[in-house]
C-alpha cells in the first residue's frame, strides 16, 4: 500500500503474466473487434472452432490466424504450467477449454414448472434429488452422442471403457460441474488437478460448438479471454506458491506469523488470497446462485442506467495521474504528452502497435465499471446494456488512453535510463523499479532490448524484453530464457500496476475488503455488494493513492510538495468536473467565489463527491437521494419506486395532490438502460421526457425549476420548460457575474 516491497507481488505476477499473454493473442482478435468491443457471429466462432480441427477447412482467414494464435498460446501456457508441476497431457486436436456453466448444466431437460421446484425452498430433499436425478441423466445422455469414445480406454489393458463405466464417468463429471468442483479432493494440489483438467472429449468441432452452446459460454470470446485470464492466475499461484498453492499460502502466513510474533494482518491477507484464488466467486447453492444472478443483474441494470455521465467524474485521474509520475520520477511534461497522445482519437495505428507489444494490452478485456464496483462484461441482457453504456460514455475511451498514457510513460523512461544510464534518471524512477524486483540482473536484461517507436518516442516494451529469449545468442539455455521471461513480467506489472494506481482502479486488496469474505447468493453477501455499488472508486482512493502520498519515504519538503500538489490538482479537478455536469443538465456554471462550492468540489474530488453533491442538492451524482447514498443504488432505486407507488397511494388516500404521472416519467428517465449519456441527455429530456412530464402535469417543469434555481441557487441556460434554449450558457456565472 506505501510502495514500500522489494518483490513482484502475487497479484502484481498475475497481471504481468496476462499483460504479455494478451498482448500475444491481440492481431488475431483485433479482427473480431467493433466500436463496443469483441464481436463474433454464430457462424464466425464455428469457423474459429473447425479450424483449430483443420487449418484451412473453411476458408475463413481470420478463423484460422485466430485457431493458429489460439494453438501457439495454449501450447506454451500447457508447457510453462507443467514446468511448475502439473502434468498436463498434449492434446493435437485440443481445440478450445470447456467453461460449463451450472445454472445450465444441473436444469437440463427439466420444464419450467420442474426447475421452479429445484429453487424452492418448499420441495422436500427427495423430490429435489429425483430432479437432479432426471437433469444428470438427460445432460449425460446427451453428452454421450458427442464423445469421442476412442479417448476413454485402460491404459493396462487396452480395453475401451464400457457403457456403463462412460455413464458413471459422465455422471461423476455432472457432480463437478453443478457442485463447482466441490467434489473434488481438496488434499491435491492445484498441479494436480490441472493435470486432470480437460477429462471430456468430445468428437468434433460441432460437438464442441453445439454443446458448449447448451451449456457452457456462447460467447466465444468471453471463453477465450476467461480462460486467458484462469492461466494468469493459475501460473502466478503455482510460480508464487509452489504446487500446491493452498498449503503454500498456509505455510506462508504461519511463518509470517512466528516472525512477526502477532496475528495482525492474517485475517486480511487470508481474504486477499480467496479473492485471487476465486474462493470469494463460488455461489453458496443453487438456490443462492439464482439470487446472485438476479442481483447482479440489477446491479448491471442499474450501471447501465446511472453512468451515462460518468466521464465527467473521471476528470479526477487528470490529478492522480500527475501526482504518481511526480510520486516514480517519470516527469510532468512527458506525462502531459503521453496523457495527450493516447487520448488522441486519430492515433489509432500507435494505440494498436502498444497494445500488441504488451503496453496496457489488458485494457481489450479490461471491465472499467469494476473501478466503481461492479462488473458489466457479458452475454445476457442486463450486462449488454451495461457494457454498452461505458463504452459509449467515453469512460472506456478515457481510462483506457490514460492507463496506456502511463505506460509509454514508463516505457519511455527505460529506454531513456538505456541510452543514458540508470543514474542519470530520477531517484523516484529507480525506488519503483526495486519496487518490482528489478535489480542488476533484470536491468542487464532490459538493456538489451529493442526500443520501438510510438508516439515519435522510443519505447521499451514487455514484448521487446521477452523476444529477448529468441535471440540464437541464447543457445536455449532454459536458465536465461527463465530469466528472460521473468524480466518481462515484472516490467508488465509494474506498468499495469503503477497505472492502475495512477487511474485509480481497485484491485483484489479492494474487491475482497468490499466483498468482506461473503460469497454469492447469500444474503449477507448480495447486501454487500450492493451496498457498496460504485464506493470501490473511494477505497481505492484511500488504499492505494493516499497511502502513497502521504507515506513517501522521502524528505519531508517532497512529500509536503507531492501532497500540495495533489491536494490543489484534485479540488481544481472536482471543480471543473462540477462545472460540466452542470452544463450537461442545462444549467449555468455556479458561482465558484463561494465557500460552499469549493467544499463540494473537494469533496467530488475525493472520491467523496456523493457528499460534494448534497450540499447543493437532494440528488447525489447518480440521481439518487440519501437512501442511495447510504444503502446504494439499489436501495435507492427500490426507495424511488416506494414513493411512485406507496407513498402517492397514501396521499391520494388522504386526498392530497399527487403527481404521479410526472413522477412516473421521471422514473422511467432514471432508470432505463443507455439512454442518460451525458452528450445526449439534455436532448431526450427536452425531446421526450420533459414534454410528457409538462402534458401529465402542466406547470410540472415550472414548478421544479423554480425549486431548482432556489435550493441551488443557479440559473438555466436552457430551462426545463422550454422547447429550445433562449441563450448559450453564461460562462461568467462561473465568477459570479451576470446571475
Amino acid at each position: 500500500m506505501k510502495g514500500r516491497q522489494k518483490d513482484i507481488t502475487l497479484e502484481g505476477r498475475k497481471n504481468g503474466i496476462l499483460q504479455i499473454d494478451m498482448a500475444e493473442m491481440y492481431d488475431a482478435l483485433d479482427k473480431y473487434w467493433g466500436a463496443l468491443g469483441f464481436k463474433i457471429t454464430h457462424e464466425q466462432a464455428l469457423n474459429v472452432v473447425k479450424e483449430m480441427d483443420t487449418r484451412g477447412s473453411t476458408g475463413d482467414q481470420a478463423a484460422k490466424e485466430l485457431a493458429d494464435a489460439w494453438a501457439k498460446w495454449s501450447s506454451a501456457a500447457r508447457i510453462r504450467k507443467n514446468s511448475l508441476g502439473a502434468d498436463i497431457g498434449k492434446l493435437e486436436d485440443w481445440r478450445f477449454p470447456q467453461i460449463w456453466e451450472s445454472s445450465k448444466t444441473k436444469t437440463t431437460g427439466l420444464t419450467k414448472t420442474e426447475r421452479s421446484k429445484l429453487l424452492s425452498p418448499l420441495t422436500s430433499y427427495s423430490e429435489r434429488k429425483a430432479l437432479y436425478e432426471k437433469a444428470k441423466s438427460n445432460w449425460v445422455n446427451d453428452l454421450m452422442g458427442h464423445i469421442d469414445r476412442s479417448r476413454y480406454f485402460h491404459e493396462d489393458t487396452g480395453k475401451y471403457f464400457t457403457d456403463t463405466e462412460m455413464l458413471e464417468f459422465l455422471s461423476h463429471a455432472f457432480k463437478s460441474i453443478t457442485t463447482h468442483g466441490l467434489n473434488r479432493d481438496p488434499l491435491k494440489g492445484l498441479a494436480d488437478r490441472l493435470s486432470a483438467e480437460r477429462k471430456i472429449h468430445l468428437k468434433n468441432a460441432e460437438s464442441w460448438y453445439g454443446i458448449m452452446t447448451k451449456y457452457g459460454e456462447r460467447d466465444l470470446f468471453s471463453l477465450m479471454t476467461s480462460t486467458i485470464q484462469k492461466n494468469a492466475k493459475d501460473t502466478a499461484m503455482l510460480e508464487t506458491l509452489g504446487p500446491n498453492p493452498h498449503q503454500g499460502f498456509k505455510a506462508a502466513l504461519a511463518a509470517a506469523k512466528q516472525l512477526d510474533g502477532s496475528d495482525k494482518g492474517v485475517y486480511r491477507a487470508q481474504l486477499y488470497f480467496d479473492e485471487i484464488n476465486g474462493a470469494h466467486n463460488v455461489p453458496v447453492s443453487e438456490r443462492g446462485e439464482l439470487f446472485a444472478n438476479t442481483m447482479l443483474g440489477i446491479r448491471q441494470w442499474i450501471v447501465s442506467s446511472k453512468l451515462g455521465s460518468l466521464l465527467l467524474s473521471q476528470i479526477n485521474d487528470l490529478s492522480t495521474y500527475s501526482a504518481m509520475a511526480t510520486y516514480n520520477g517519470l516527469g510532468m511534461g512527458k506525462a502531459i504528452k503521453f496523457a495527450v497522445d493516447s487520448l488522441n482519437f486519430t492515433n489509432e495505428a500507435d494505440k494498436k502497435s502498444a497494445l500488441r507489444l504488451g503496453i496496457a494490452s489488458q485494457t481489450v478485456i479490461n471491465d472499467v465499471a469494476q473501478r466503481y464496483g461492479e462488473t458489466v462484461k457479458g452475454v445476457k441482457l442486463a450486462s449488454r446494456f451495461a457494457n454498452a453504456t461505458i463504452r459509449l460514455s467515453g469512460a472506456q475511451w478515457w481510462t483506457d488512453g490514460m492507463k496506456r498514457g502511463y505506460q509509454l510513460l514508463i516505457g519511455f523512461h527505460l529506454n531513456d535510463a538505456v541510452q543514458h544510464g540508470l543514474d542519470s534518471q530520477d531517484k523516484h524512477f529507480q525506488a519503483m523499479l526495486k519496487r518490482y524486483g528489478i535489480g542488476v540482473g533484470e536491468w542487464e536484461i532490459i538493456r538489451k532490448a529493442t526500443a520501438v517507436e510510438i508516439s515519435g518516442d522510443q519505447i521499451i516494451t514487455p514484448a521487446a524484453i521477452k523476444m529477448l529469449a529468441t535471440d540464437p545468442s541464447i543457445g536455449g539455455d532454459p536458465k536465461r530464457i527463465s530469466a528472460i521471461r521473468e524480466t518481462a513480467i515484472k516490467v508488465a506489472a509494474m506498468m499495469h500496476d503503477e497505472a492502475d494506481i495512477a487511474i485509480i482502479s481497485p484491485g483484489a486488496r479492494e474487491t475482497a475488503l468490499l466483498k468482506a469474505g461473503t460469497k454469492p447468493g447469500t444474503v449477507a453477501s448480495e447486501f454487500m455488494r450492493n451496498i457498496t455499488l460504485f464506493k470501490s472508486f473511494t477505497l481505492a482512493m484511500s488504499t492505494r493513492v493516499l497511502p502513497r502520498i502521504f507515506s513517501v519515504d522521502q524528505m519531508s519538503g517532497f512529500r509536503a510538495g507531492l501532497a500540495a500538489q495533489f491536494t490543489l490538482g484534485m479540488i481544481i479537478a472536482g471543480a471543473f468536473s462540477y462545472q460540466l455536469k452542470d452544463l450537461s443538465k442545462g444549467r449555468n456554471p455556479r458561482n465558484m467565489e463561494t465557500s460552499e462550492f469549493w467544499v463540494a468540489a473537494a469533496l467530488q474530488s475525493g472520491g467523496l463527491g456523493i457528499f460534494g453533491d448534497f450540499l447543493f442538492a437532494d440528488y447525489n451524482r447518480f440521481g439518487g437521494g440519501l437512501a442511495s447514498t447510504i444503502g446504494g443504488p439499489v436501495v435507492g432505486t427500490l426507495d424511488d419506486f416506494k414513493k411512485l407507488t406507496i407513498d402517492n397511494a397514501f396521499e391520494a388516500i388522504k386526498g392530497k395532490e399527487t403527481n404521479i404521472a410526472a413522477e412516473a416519467v421521471s422514473f422511467l428517465r432514471n432508470n432505463l438502460p443507455v439512454i442518460n449519456l451525458s452528450y445526449t441527455k439534455l436532448g431526450l429530456d427536452h425531446l421526450l421526457f420533459f414534454t410528457a412530464q409538462e402534458a401529465s402535469n402542466p406547470g410540472y417543469l415550472r414548478r421544479m425549476r423554480k425549486r431548482v434555481e432556489e435550493q441551488n441557487k443557479i440559473s438555466h441556460w436552457w430551462r426545463p420548460d422550454e422547447g429550445l434554449p433562449r441563450e448559450f450558457p453564461n460562462l461568467e456565472s462561473a465568477l459570479g457575474e451576470g446571475e
